[in-house]
């Protein structure tokens, strides 16, 4: 099982997220739940992917799962710093199309 710690900051309806290690089959869920569990009254979701080494098809679906769910609210997700490898996951894979990116 593969090490995920997370990191969250709140400044009235934003959420800032910072996951560390890696975001994958072992620990997608656990990482979905609980971000889903901080965004009540949240309207602006950032995760910043600074520190987060892979991402597997798993954790892809989770950040499109936690678009849905902000989406639904009305709100925002951005996606923050992704490095050169996870960067390129989400270019190949279509979802720098479907989410917002920022380098």
């Amino acid at each position: 099982m593969n090490k995920l710690t997370i990191n969250t900051e709140r400044s009235g309806a934003k959420l800032t997220v910072k996951p560390v290690g890696r975001i994958d089959t072992s620990n997608c869920v656990e990482f979905e739940d609980e971000v889903k569990g901080l965004t009540e009254g949240v309207t602006d979701l950032e995760i910043d992917l600074s520190d987060v080494a892979y991402i597997s098809s798993s954790g892809l679906r989770a950040l499109l799962t936690l678009h849905k769910t902000m989406d639904a609210k009305g709100g925002g997700l951005l996606i923050t710093n992704p490095n050169a490898m996870v960067g390129e996951v989400l270019d190949v894979t279509g979802f720098s199309t479907v989410l917002k990116i920022q380098d």
